[in-house]
C-alpha cells in the first residue's frame, strides 16, 4: 500500500470517528458549542471547504487575527475597555461571529458552596493569538453565563448599541487592575477546592458535578482544571459585593476566570 493509500484510509477513518463524535454528542449535549466544530471539521475534511472556526484560523484575510489587528491602539492589561473603545468595528465583527470564535467553557456545580460556582472559559492560542479579541470572545462568554448577553439575539443592526448596553457598560461597572499570576492561581485554588470538596461529597445529587462545554467529566479528589500555571499576563475586575474576575493569558490558551 502506498503512503498515499495509508493516508486516504486514515483520513476515511477520521471521518467516520468524527461522525460517531457528532452522534453521540448530539445525543447527550444538543446544544454544544463542539457540534458547531465537529461539523465543521466534517465539511472540511469531506468537501474541502473551510468554515466556521477552521476557516477563521485558516482562510485568507479572515478570522480573529485580521479582525482584530488594529489590537496595538491601547494595551489590554492596562484598560480593556479603553481597547474596546478605540475598535468599535473590529469588536462587531467578533461579536457577529460568537458561535465561530467561540471559547470551551468548565463550569464546577456544586450543591451548595459558599465560595460560589467557580468557571474557567478557555481559548487556545491556536484559535486567538490576539489578547483583545481573545478578552471580547471570553467577556460575552460571561456575559452569557450570566444571562446579560443572548448571543441569539446578536445582528448586524443591533450590535453596535449590543456592545455599548452590555458589554461596555457591564465593563464600566467594573474596576480594573494589573495583579500577579500567583494571585490570580491562588484565588482560583481556593474557589475550585471548596467548590471539589461539595461536589465530591454530593455526587450522587443531579446536576452536581463539573462541565466541561455542558459535558459533566469524571472527577476525583485529585482532579485539576486543564489550565497551563505559567501566567504572563493577567487582569483583576472587581464588582461591588463580589467575587473578583480575572482575564489571563498563560503559555498557551487565555483564560476568563470567574465564581
Amino acid at each position: 500500500m502506498s503512503l498515499i493509500e495509508k493516508q486516504n484510509n486514515t483520513l476515511k477513518e477520521v471521518q467516520c470517528l468524527l461522525k460517531d463524535i457528532e452522534s453521540e454528542l448530539h445525543f447527550r449535549s444538543p446544544h454544544s458549542s463542539k457540534l458547531i466544530d465537529i461539523r465543521d471539521m466534517l465539511e472540511w475534511l469531506e468537501g474541502g471547504r473551510l468554515v466556521g472556526y477552521f476557516e477563521a484560523l485558516y482562510g485568507e484575510g479572515k478570522g480573529i487575527r485580521s479582525a482584530l489587528d488594529a489590537s496595538k491602539s491601547g494595551d489590554i492589561w492596562e484598560s480593556p475597555i479603553e481597547c474596546i473603545l478605540n475598535q468599535p468595528e473590529s469588536t462587531a465583527q467578533i461579536m457577529l461571529k460568537l458561535t465561530e470564535f467561540h471559547g470551551e467553557e468548565l463550569i464546577y456545580e456544586p450543591l451548595i458552596c459558599e465560595a460560589g460556582k467557580p468557571f474557567y472559559f478557555i481559548l487556545p492560542k491556536p484559535r486567538c493569538q490576539e489578547a483583545v479579541a481573545a478578552f471580547v470572545i471570553l467577556f460575552c462568554h460571561y456575559l452569557r453565563y450570566m444571562e446579560v448577553l443572548n448571543w441569539d439575539d446578536i445582528r448586524p443592526d443591533n450590535v453596535d448599541v449590543l456592545i455599548g448596553d452590555k458589554l461596555i457598560y457591564s465593563l464600566a461597572m467594573c474596576r480594573e487592575s494589573t495583579v500577579s499570576g500567583a494571585i490570580v492561581m491562588n484565588e482560583a485554588d481556593w474557589h475550585i477546592s471548596i467548590a471539589l470538596d461539595d461536589i465530591l461529597e454530593h455526587s450522587d445529587k443531579p446536576h452536581v458535578g463539573v462541565m466541561y462545554d455542558e459535558i459533566q467529566i469524571d472527577i476525583d479528589e485529585n482532579y485539576e482544571p486543564p489550565i497551563n500555571p505559567l501566567i504572563h499576563n493577567a487582569i483583576q475586575l472587581e464588582l461591588d459585593n463580589d467575587n473578583p474576575l480575572f482575564f489571563f493569558e498563560t503559555e498557551t490558551e487565555y483564560v476568563f476566570f470567574g465564581s
